[in-house]
């Protein structure tokens, strides 16, 4: 999803991903190509940037305090990055149950074996 009072206000049909913006941005700026086969392979956004004048039918312009800007505390930002959330431990324990899963092979089971096992989803 593009988001910018320099798009039009439809579909674009164009599949584009993280990589587009950075190919994008080399094109117009005929910067080196970088050193990626996904971001030389990547669609520009330049095909949806057709407008030569921005709409005005959008939000109005966001501005941020220079508080809001400043550098964060690095210490501060350590101790948040070491909190596992909820969905952290979650990711942990799939990431050490999935190795010795996934390449197990299935077998049959009978109707007494599902309705005494726990569904497992993989």
């Amino acid at each position: 999803m593009l988001v910018s009072p320099w798009v039009d206000n439809r579909l674009e049909h164009t599949l584009f991903d993280h990589t587009s913006l950075l190919r994008y941005l080399t094109d117009k700026w005929q910067l080196r190509p970088l050193p990626s086969r996904r971001i030389a392979e990547a669609n520009s956004i330049a095909i949806a940037l057709t407008r030569t004048i921005p709409r005005e039918d959008v939000l109005p312009r966001i501005t941020l305090t220079p508080e809001q800007l400043a550098v964060p505390n690095l210490e501060t930002e350590e101790k948040a990055a070491a909190v596992l959330s909820a969905h952290h431990v979650a990711l942990q324990k799939l990431a050490a149950f999935l190795p010795r899963h996934s390449g197990r092979r299935r077998r049959a089971r009978s109707s007494d074996d599902r309705a005494n096992r726990p569904q497992i989803f993989y």
